[in-house]
C-alpha cells in the first residue's frame, strides 16, 4: 500500500490524538490554531478531528473548542507489576481496532500525536493506512508512549535541543520547542489592572505559584506554612490543584483579613494566568517542559523545584538544562525545607542583578514560534515533503 499524500486539490483532514494531562492536550490546541492559520494562507481546506480516551479529561476540553472529538478504548502501561497491565491489553487492542475504523471512515490525511498512552493504538492504526504521523515531545526524555511509537512516526517534533536526545533517535527529530498557548500570549492586563480586578490595591511584587495541572502537595505545604511572611511583604497568587485547594483555603480564612486579601487562591487558574504569568516578579514552579516553555518565553525570574518522582525523571533534566543556562534558579526537593524553601524566595526577589541576568539569557533558548513550526511540520509532509 502507498503512502497516503494530501493532494493540493482537497481538504486537508487532521487528526490531533493525545490525553491523560494538560500537558498533552493543550499544546495540540494551540498547534492546530497554527496550523489553521496555515492552511488558509495557503487558501486549502482543513478538517479536524481529536481521538482520546473515552471518557478523559481531554474530551471537555476539545468540544469546548467545537472540534469533533472520537472516543476510544485506551489502556495504560504502568511501570510497576499490576494485574491491570495484563487486562489492559485488550483495551489497547480495542482501540487499535477502533482507530482502524475511525481514520479510514473520516479519511484522514496526517495525524498529530501528542503523548500520553491513548496515541499507540492511533498511531499504529496510521502505520496499517500508511498514514504519515508527526508526534511530539515536551521533555528531555523520550515518554513511554513516545517510544513505542517512535518505529512508526515519520517525524518527532522535540522541545529540547536534538543534542539532548540519544543517538539512536535524532534522524527523526526536529527541534521545535513547546507550542505556546494563544491565550498566554494575548494576555494583556497591566500589574495594575490585574490587582485592580482583584481587589488588591497595594504595589507589592507578585509572586505566582504553580505546581502543574495537579498541583504540588510539598510546595502547598511549605507555602502555608510561611503564609504569613509571604503575605507581608508579597501579594501572592496560588495555584494549589484540586486536591490540596480546601485545606489551603481554610488556612487562607484563619489568616488576619489584611493578609488574606494579598492571598489570591485557585485549584487550576485558566481566566488570567497569561496576566499573572506576565506580571509576576516570581514564579515558583515544578519542571514540567510546558510551564518552563512558558516561563522562559516570556523571559520570568523562576525558582524551580522538580518533582522527585516524575517518570524517567525527566523534571529534572528539563531544569538541569536551563539551570545550566543560567536561565532559571534550580533546587532540589530534598535540598529545601519550609525555612529555606522561603529564604531562597527572599534572596532571589532582592536581587535585581540575578533576575536581569535570568532574563537576559532566557533569549533564544527556545524557538518563539513553536506551533507555527509544527504546523509547518505537518503540513509539509502532508504535501509529501521532506
Amino acid at each position: 500500500m502507498r503512502e497516503k499524500k494530501f493532494d493540493n486539490k482537497k481538504t486537508l483532514r487532521v487528526v490531533l490524538t493525545g490525553g491523560g494531562t494538560l500537558g498533552h492536550v493543550l499544546p495540540a490546541l494551540a498547534v492546530l490554531d497554527s496550523l489553521k492559520i496555515l492552511v488558509n494562507k495557503k487558501k486549502d481546506n482543513l478538517e479536524i478531528a481529536y481521538i482520546g480516551r473515552r471518557q478523559g479529561m481531554e474530551k471537555k476540553l476539545v468540544e469546548e473548542r467545537g472540534l469533533k472529538y472520537l472516543g476510544i478504548l485506551s489502556g495504560k502501561f504502568r511501570r510497576y507489576f499490576d494485574l491491570r497491565n495484563l487486562t489492559d491489553i485488550f483495551l489497547v487492542i480495542g482501540g487499535f481496532l477502533q482507530s482502524v475504523y475511525l481514520l479510514k471512515k473520516n479519511h484522514i490525511d496526517i495525524v498529530f500525536a501528542k503523548g500520553g498512552f491513548v496515541t499507540v493504538p492511533v498511531v499504529w492504526a496510521a502505520f496499517l493506512w500508511r498514514i504519515p504521523v508527526v508526534a511530539h515531545e515536551s521533555d528531555t526524555i523520550l515518554g513511554l508512549a513516545n517510544r513505542i511509537i517512535f518505529p512508526f512516526v515519520k517525524k518527532i517534533a522535540v522541545g529540547f535541543p536534538v543534542e539532548l536526545y540519544p543517538v539512536r533517535y535524532r534522524e527523526k527529530m526536529v527541534f521545535t520547542g513547546n507550542p505556546i498557548r494563544p491565550e498566554i500570549l494575548r494576555a494583556d492586563l497591566s500589574k495594575k489592572e490585574l490587582y485592580k480586578k482583584y481587589d488588591i490595591f497595594l504595589d507589592r511584587p507578585l509572586v505566582l505559584i504553580i505546581g502543574g495541572s495537579q498541583g504540588s502537595v510539598k510546595i502547598n505545604e511549605w507555602t502555608g506554612e510561611n503564609l504569613k511572611k509571604f503575605l507581608g511583604k508579597y501579594v501572592v497568587a496560588h495555584a494549589t490543584g484540586e486536591s490540596s485547594f480546601g485545606r489551603m483555603n481554610e488556612i487562607k480564612n484563619n489568616l488576619d483579613r489584611h493578609l488574606r486579601k494579598n492571598y489570591l487562591i485557585f485549584d487550576y487558574i485558566e481566566e488570567d494566568l497569561g496576566s499573572f504569568l506576565k506580571n509576576s516578579d516570581l514564579i515558583i514552579s515544578r519542571a514540567g517542559a510546558n510551564a518552563l516553555s512558558e516561563i522562559i518565553h516570556l523571559g520570568k525570574t523562576a525558582f524551580i523545584i522538580p518533582f522527585p518522582f516524575a517518570s524517567t525523571n525527566h523534571q529534572y533534566t528539563n531544569a538541569k538544562f536551563l539551570a545550566d543556562q543560567k536561565a532559571i534558579v534550580m533546587k532540589e526537593e530534598k535540598d529545601l525545607d519550609k525555612d529555606s524553601f522561603f529564604e531562597e524566595i527572599e534572596k532571589i526577589l532582592k536581587d535585581k542583578k540575578l533576575q536581569n541576568k535570568l532574563a537576559k539569557n532566557s533569549i533564544n533558548i527556545f524557538p518563539s514560534d513553536s506551533a507555527d513550526i509544527i504546523a509547518q511540520t505537518i503540513f509539509a509532509l502532508a504535501k509529501g515533503k521532506k
